[in-house]
């Protein structure tokens, strides 16, 4: 799977976001839409909400090594 900012515009992958926000649509069509997973719309949304002018190449997913040390924690 190639890259979010490889795929879509900012401008397209805001107006998702906001759509998504504003309840027009649910968020399994917006994932289905990106290729993205759970995992990655909720940050995705929650760095939208922070920032709404941020740039596609400025969001971060989470990296393997965070999610590991998240595990770690849990058992």
């Amino acid at each position: 799977m190639s890259q979010l900012h490889k795929r879509f515009t900012s401008d397209q992958v805001k107006e998702l976001l906001e759509r998504y926000l504003n309840k027009e649509v649910e968020r399994s069509y917006i994932q289905e839409i990106l290729t993205i997973k759970k995992r990655r719309f909720f940050p995705l949304i929650n760095q939208y909400k922070e920032d709404p002018n941020i740039s596609l190449f400025n969001i971060k997913g989470p990296r393997p090594h965070e999610f590991l040390q998240r595990s770690n924690r849990i058992s």
